[in-house]
């Protein structure tokens, strides 16, 4: 798969990349400083798994970071407004500051620890030096990049962007048909029928577990690991959702934008059509997200909210 790396540790690697008719879907695994999660995150068209703060352990996430956390590069001037696009003189003495303030923080998670204070706080006063992993999914891609590949952008956002877009850019997404499966994670990122020795539903088991995984960033991709965590995300009290966002299969789309009218001919999983007369998935155009396939997949009626 197709992977490039930007400034700072900053990367961003293809796992699956599939097209059906004009509907092309992509699944990254991207990594960038923690910084500029928020950024991130404000684009509700594209599905997200990320490393967890409350997942990994902290003595791991000190050894992981000693060896590798962010620091920005360059370093550049204080000026009015949201862009800086000086550099500073002295990037040296700025870096010096920059590792003085990782150390503090780093023992004072230490000491947090020694008072058996749990890692969904003392961790918390790592995240500013950490780096993340976030494996994400989506058809819909002009959004982002036309806002975040922009000297206005936040240069570590505006870096991962254009990783992004070279990688998505050098990638020849596989053709696939109704029933058959976009996986990332799984083999090369597709399921089809009359290949794959494997079950479909396995195969979605080892993706979705693969996709989970990364809250603390582990990888075991054995059946019976994702067999006990799919179990884990699906059957417990509280359907865990968002890992089964990313696996999805190209829709039965007739041509006929009246008979895409009639609501009782849509498949399973599909929730909605635009003006367009474009059929989605939540979030995926053209593709029926798994998430959609599972019962129960969010709560609709809270018993504690009142109505």
């Amino acid at each position: 798969m197709i992977h490039v790396t930007g400034i700072g540790g900053i990367s961003a690697k293809i796992v699956a990349d599939s097209i059906s008719g004009n509907n092309r879907i992509t699944t990254f695994e991207i990594e960038f400083p923690r910084i500029i999660l928020s950024e991130n995150n404000t684009h509700k068209m594209i599905s997200k798994n990320s490393s967890s703060t409350r997942a990994i352990p902290l003595a791991s996430q000190i050894d992981l970071m000693t060896n590798s956390h962010y620091v920005p590069t360059p370093f550049t001037k204080n000026q009015a407004g949201m862009s800086a696009n000086d550099i500073v003189e002295d990037q040296e003495g700025c870096r010096e500051i920059w590792e003085r303030a990782f150390n503090n923080a780093k023992q004072s998670v230490q000491e947090l620890m020694a008072k058996n204070v749990h890692k969904q706080h003392a961790g918390r006063l790592l995240e500013p030096f950490q780096m993340m992993k976030v494996i994400t999914t989506a058809t819909e891609w002009d959004n982002f990049f036309w806002l975040r590949n922009d000297e206005n952008a936040q240069p570590e956002i505006a870096n991962l962007a254009q990783c992004m877009l070279t990688a998505i850019n050098s990638s020849t997404p596989i053709v696939l048909q109704s029933g058959e499966w976009h996986l990332p994670y799984y083999e090369n990122g597709y399921w089809k029928p009359h290949f794959d020795k494997i079950s479909l539903e396995n195969a979605i088991k080892i993706s979705s577990s693969q996709c989970a995984q990364v809250s603390y960033r582990k990888s075991d991709d054995s059946l019976e690991k994702a067999i006990n965590l799919y179990d884990k995300l699906i059957n417990s009290n509280k359907v865990h959702g968002s890992p089964f966002e990313h696996q999805a299969t190209p829709m039965y789309l007739t041509n006929s934008a009246n008979d895409r009218m009639d609501v009782s001919t849509w498949e399973p999983g599909t929730t909605h059509m635009d003006n367009g007369f474009d059929l989605w998935s939540a979030n995926f155009c053209g593709w029926v997200q798994y998430r959609k396939l599972i019962k129960n997949n969010y709560c609709m009626n809270y018993s504690g909210l009142l109505k």
